[in-house]
């Protein structure tokens, strides 16, 4: 069965409305004296989301279209990604959700830099057996064990 892709839809960005952000992360910029206008480029910045500069200010790429085409945002609430690309800025993959959820999501993407570490320092695989979790943290039992006290 083939997938179905929604049309494109274009809505005037709340703070400002010489620019148009797109359902598929585009964003668009009127005609002005010194731009010529037109669809904007944009660029993956450090942490791997990609950005674009609104009037000399850099923006996410994602909190755009989130702001323009989600629901509204409560407190304490970012954007998640479904399906954990960090690069797919259409707002059919966007969410808000809260940091700890987010954080889950990373797990479970397997994106989550600390939950793709397999073995401690001393190169002891981390199991159920073998592993403790205080604060937070993951210790391997081995090495505690053979530490001189």
């Amino acid at each position: 069965m083939a997938e179905v892709i929604s049309p494109e839809i274009w809505r005037l960005w709340a703070e400002d409305h010489d620019y148009m952000i797109s359902s598929r992360g585009r964003v668009w910029s009127r005609p002005r004296p010194r731009t010529k206008g037109g669809v904007l480029t944009f660029y993956v910045g450090s942490r791997g989301y990609p950005q674009v500069k609104l009037r000399g200010k850099t923006r996410n790429l994602h909190e755009l279209v989130a702001v323009t085409f989600l629901p509204l945002r409560l407190s304490g609430q970012e954007v998640r990604h479904r399906n954990g690309d960090s690069t797919n800025c259409w707002a059919s993959n966007l969410r808000w959700g809260t940091r700890s959820q987010n954080m889950l999501d990373s797990v479970a993407h397997g994106t989550h830099n600390r939950a793709r570490i397999t073995h401690c320092p001393a190169d002891h695989e981390y199991t159920l057996e073998n592993t403790r979790v205080y604060r937070g943290m993951r210790y391997c039992i081995t090495c505690r064990e053979s530490r001189p006290r």
